[in-house]
């Protein structure tokens, strides 16, 4: 879809959003890359979004928008589990677990269980 100077982001992508009923995840990217980081979130958490796409924005925000980042290795980790992805193995798993622990801002001994039950999926 091309970018049109007369419309708000958010209304391209409701749009876009529209155009695919079932089918919301795909439009996770657009809408991070548009910096609508909680619609983003939105639509991977609503239908399928594949794990690497979620498990690279886990990292790459890991530093600048860690909430976004957490909640985009959540997602990541939830569609692993899922099992939705083509041929994951360890690999995005571990990247978005890792993303994950980044992105908290509590050292080691201070972080809430969740990191190792994460990690644990995350290989799994």
């Amino acid at each position: 879809a091309k970018k049109d100077p007369t419309q708000a982001p958010a209304k391209i992508l409701d749009d876009l959003v529209a155009s695919t009923p079932g089918q919301e995840g795909k439009w996770f990217a657009a809408a991070k890359d548009a910096g609508l980081y909680d619609e983003a979130i939105a639509l991977a958490q609503r239908t399928p979004c594949d794990p690497r796409t979620l498990s690279r924005a886990a990292r790459d925000f890991a530093a600048t928008k860690p909430r976004f980042a957490v909640e985009a290795g959540l997602a990541a980790l939830r569609w692993i589990v899922a099992g939705y992805g083509y041929e994951i193995t360890g690999g995005p798993g571990q990247r978005a677990e890792a993303a994950f622990v980044r992105s908290s801002p509590a050292p080691k001994a201070q972080r809430h269980p969740i990191f190792d039950a994460i990690a644990i999926f995350a290989v799994r």
